[in-house]
């Protein structure tokens, strides 16, 4: 306890009774103390009083003319409650003085029992006891703001309703007159602001705030380099707050982690509060507990921007990706998928999910993903860049070529993180390669194939010319005539063959006309024989003589298609390739799967085998362009369509039936032209004659020799020759002697339509008739533009020459 000889206290004495008064005076001068004692006769002038000045003890008499018991302690408390107060109670009034104590009374002392050093020892007694509760009372409310504000930090995330409520908490928790705190840097102008306490009088120093007008006193409490700044505002500072607080007592303290100053905070002090150590502290371990928090909640802030930011940047790196044509995907180190965009997905056909987590042994085949995981590896140990080509299967089965570019990327530390690769489909320019060299080597077929029929149509315009004169002269019944004519149905047959390489090597320009599939059909299978192993065997009856609207080269395609296919279905185990060819009538109540055709006649086609069969899942899909089960190098995936096209094209329809393992029928409906009677043969018939002059020209000698022949013996008159120059100064020499001129088309010297032209130009309209084994340089249609009469190609029988000469003069007489 501190020596009481040190403390004056100041004593306001409130007794009505001048005896009792003078009394208790006289015991306070006896007690040697040094007291200041100011008295009040009444409850009204010791309120007074108080208003006026501070005391630091009341001696209150219970029994005064404005207040009598426990009244006069009630209305003294609740207008001044921090002054410690000691009641006088009567002698026989000692309940009172129990039950003012209970009612916030430090002390009661009863009239006439008290000396002075029971009086000066109650006196210090209250005020030391005052004085004690005061500080637990201010270390309870301390404790109950720390907590407050912690509680608060715990539950709010928003740094401005952070503030606002730390502001309403103080001003509960610790009575403060004020608090005002902003967030910012202390220059600029602050993100936030709040009060409580200061009312009105804080709108004014918002506005300056707003435009970055700080207090003095926080500019102050920068420069001091101090937690904790106290001023009073009436000798240190003129903002707008000063002016209804200038009394007061301001703390200033700063929010700060290490360097960063996130705001102020400013409490105002009432005046009885003593600004001690234990109040700086507080405000100083608030001011660190709310500047944690606000530290936490920008950390925090800049945490979720920067995963924003990277959600952002991912979605539009997505969105980027996705947006590319080109299939792109990433990997990690492992070789594992951590992404891809949606064309990557849809070449393979799977979804993102199915993708994203696997590796390549997940989603491919063994050999496939073996040379994937090789090459990522290669990648991850050697940084730099890929390219090459490549092979990817959907999860359909169907595999695609495609171009691989792929990179090694890093992580910012330099280390290898990955690989980022793009695959760019060629499955279509592989495709086009391929026919563009399958077309080359049509082309270079196609050239052997020309220059071999031509050589060949002029052999075997001898052979059927000749064949068929002798037929003319021998006897009619005999054995040479048999013997000739098995000579000019295989001299025919010769003639269908060599149409047939030039269908092959896509040289004939043959139109749409009657045609007969048996014919074409019984040389593709002749082919066929001798270009698949002995282990399939051939059946094939073919029961029709009847002929479609159609183009031998297309027929030829259709077969040769189906029948390599098939062939192709039974390479491994051997089986049988079997072809029906018959006459079908379709009547109204036809099969529901033929009620596109219309009711009649037709060709059917059946091409079978035992091969391999087509799957169920993918045979609704064989007629599409580019699809194909084959391997690389082994079809192009337009076979089938081809034939799909060309059936359709000629008003009939096709029809697929398979059985995995057991076989595969295709069936073709063909619409009937006509009928036919019999195989080629030579035929005795009247031919039209004449007598006019004809001029033959053609380097084959052995050909001259017949032309001129034939035309004698049909009544003409013939001049011939193995040269075209000759001809054309035969011609010059007399030109209005010939009536007609046939000459061939492939000479030295001269070709035909050159020959031609110079004949028309010395006689305009003379008639010629040109003869080719086979040219790529004219056509019907060019040799008409020229004014060539008529275009045949060899072999030319004698009927067919007989109707063509004669048909050509009597056209150039009528145009005479």
């Amino acid at each position: 306890m501190a020596d009481s000889r040190l403390v004056e206290f100041d004593i306001l004495f409130v007794e009505d009774n001048p005896g009792d008064r003078n009394l208790i005076i006289r015991h306070l001068d006896q007690s040697g103390r040094s007291f200041h004692v100011e008295t009040a006769g009444s409850l009204a002038e010791a309120l007074q009083k108080q208003n006026e000045r501070s005391f630091d003890i009341v001696l209150l008499d219970l029994d005064l003319p404005d207040g009598m018991g426990l009244e006069p302690l009630t209305r003294f408390r609740s207008c001044t409650p921090e002054i410690p107060i000691i009641v006088l109670t009567g002698l026989d009034d000692e309940e009172t003085g129990l039950e003012a104590i209970r009612n916030g009374a430090q002390d009661y002392l009863v009239k006439g029992q008290v000396n002075a050093n029971l009086m000066v020892r109650s006196l210090l007694h209250a005020v030391e006891r005052h004085n004690l509760k005061g500080k637990v009372d201010h270390y309870n409310r301390v404790l109950r703001a720390i907590r407050s504000i912690n509680q608060l930090i715990v539950r709010e995330k928003d740094p401005p309703r952070l503030i606002r409520q730390a502001c309403e908490v103080l001003i509960e928790t610790r009575g403060y007159k004020g608090v005002w705190a902003a967030l910012g840097n202390c220059s600029d102008p602050p993100s936030a602001s709040a009060q409580a306490g200061f009312e009105d009088s804080f709108d004014l120093l918002a506005k300056d705030l707003t435009r970055g007008i700080w207090p003095t006193c926080v500019d102050k409490v920068l420069k001091s380099n101090e937690r904790i700044f106290i001023v009073r505002p009436f000798e240190t500072c003129d903002c707008p707050v000063s002016a209804k607080h200038h009394q007061d007592t301001i703390g200033i303290s700063l929010f700060k982690s290490g360097d960063k100053i996130h705001g102020v905070l400013a409490v105002s002090f009432a005046n009885a509060f003593e600004i001690e150590e234990e109040e700086k502290s507080l405000l100083h371990e608030i001011s660190d507990d709310i500047s944690f928090a606000l530290r936490a909640l920008e950390t925090q802030k800049q945490h979720r921007d920067a995963e924003e930011h990277i959600r952002q940047q991912h979605l539009f790196l997505q969105l980027l990706m996705d947006a590319i044509p080109m299939s792109v995907f990433y990997k990690d180190t492992l070789g594992v998928f951590i992404g891809c965009n949606e064309t990557f997905a849809n070449l393979l056909g799977r979804p993102k999910a199915e993708i994203i987590g696997k590796r390549p042994h997940d989603l491919f085949p063994e050999e496939l993903a073996d040379k994937y995981h090789k090459t990522d590896m290669d990648l991850l140990k050697m940084p730099g860049l890929q390219q090459y080509e490549s092979r990817i299967q959907r999860t359909d089965g169907n595999r695609h070529d495609v171009l691989i570019n792929k990179a090694s990327y890093f992580d910012v530390e330099g280390n290898v993180a990955g690989i980022i690769g793009a695959m760019l489909d060629i499955t279509d320019r592989k495709a086009m390669e391929k026919r563009l060299l399958q077309s080359q080597k049509m082309e270079s077929i196609g050239t052997l194939a020309g220059g071999i029929a031509h050589d060949f149509n002029n052999v075997l315009v001898a052979i059927i010319g000749f064949t068929e004169l002798s037929l003319h002269a021998v006897e009619k019944g005999s054995e040479i005539e048999s013997d000739l004519q098995a000579v000019y149905t295989a001299a025919h047959r010769a003639k269908e063959l060599v149409k047939q390489i030039l269908t092959f090597a896509r040289l004939s320009d043959e139109a749409i006309r009657p045609i007969q599939p048996t014919v074409i059909v019984k040389e593709d299978l002749k082919f066929i024989r001798s270009s698949i192993p002995t282990t399939i065997d051939i059946e094939q009856d073919l029961r029709s003589d009847s002929f479609i609207m159609g183009n031998a080269t297309q027929i030829h395609q259709v077969m040769m298609n189906l029948c390599t296919n098939a062939a192709q279905s039974m390479e491994e185990k051997g089986g049988r390739l079997r072809v029906v060819l018959e006459d079908t009538h379709l009547t109204p109540d036809r099969p529901k799967h033929l009620l596109d055709l219309k009711p009649g006649e037709y060709i059917t086609i059946t091409v079978s085998d035992t091969g391999t069969g087509i799957p169920q899942d993918i045979i609704g899909s064989i007629f599409e362009p580019y699809f194909t089960t084959k391997g690389p190098g082994e079809g192009t995936g337009m076979g089938l369509a081809m034939v799909h096209g060309i059936v359709r094209a000629y008003g009939g329809r096709i029809f697929v039936d398979s059985t995995p393992e057991i076989g595969t029928t295709f069936s073709l409906y063909l619409p009937i032209s006509k009928k036919n009677k019999g195989e080629t043969s030579y035929k005795s018939e009247v031919l039209p004659r004449g007598t006019e002059r004809i001029l033959v020209v053609d380097d084959e000698a052995p050909i001259v020799k017949l032309n001129g022949m034939m035309l004698e013996d049909l009544g003409y008159s013939v001049t011939s020759t193995t040269a075209s120059i000759e001809a054309l100064e035969l011609f010059r020499s007399n030109p209005n002697h010939f009536d007609l001129v046939i000459s061939d088309m492939t000479m030295p010297n001269m070709t035909g339509d050159l020959l031609a032209m110079e004949l028309m130009k010395i006689r305009p309209g003379i008639p010629v008739i040109l003869c080719t084994g086979y040219s790529k340089k004219i056509s019907g249609e060019s040799a008409k533009d020229m004014g060539i009469r008529e275009l045949v190609y060899k072999p030319v029988v004698k009927a067919d020459l007989a109707k063509t000469v004669r048909k050509i003069l009597d056209m150039a007489k009528m145009n005479y």
